[in-house]
């Protein structure tokens, strides 16, 4: 059963859950990726962003959320993805469960085409595992990536102003 297949139904899940209940179980074997067509299994540092929804069995609405291997170790992760670079954007958040305890991290992130200054619309929220759920599952994330439109539109204002100034000059 397809969950996108019903009207009105949308994948909204906390950090919470992302981490601790579809992460663990789908790096665990208990939940496939695509069963519901809501996480894809797809290596997202081999494509640029707007190129992903060709790559999933699934087409893009407002966000899609992939699970995918991390190039890298520890906090040296390589973020390249085709003709640009998955940049962090701000700090790590900690993703707490029962009693305060730390269950995974959620990084923020924005796409940067190479030679250009300012990031691209495309923001990426990566969840990882905390430490103790044992290496094999160090480099494994599970990635929601979307079209932010704020961005879009703050570049589109900048845009204009940067015309409007070269047609002063």
């Amino acid at each position: 059963m397809e969950l996108m297949k019903y009207p009105g139904m949308k994948f909204v899940p906390t950090d919470k859950e992302i981490v601790d209940h579809y992460l663990v179980n789908i790096l665990n074997g208990r939940i496939r990726p695509g069963v519901g067509g809501v996480i894809n299994d797809v290596n997202i540092y081999s494509f640029e962003p707007w190129n992903l929804p060709k790559a999933t069995r699934y087409g893009i609405d407002s966000e899609t959320y992939y699970i995918t291997q991390r190039k890298g170790t520890g906090r040296r992760v390589a973020r390249r993805a085709g003709a640009g670079t998955w940049k962090l954007n701000g700090s790590e958040k900690v993703v707490t469960g029962k009693g305060g305890r730390v269950m995974g991290h959620v990084n923020h992130l924005c796409y940067i085409k190479d030679n250009e200054k300012v990031s691209s619309n495309w923001v990426m929220d990566e969840y990882t595992l905390a430490g103790d759920h044992g290496s094999k599952f160090d480099n494994w994330a599970i990635c929601r990536i979307k079209l932010n439109a704020r961005t879009e539109k703050r570049n589109k204002k900048q845009e204009v102003q940067e015309k409007k100034e070269e047609a002063g000059a």
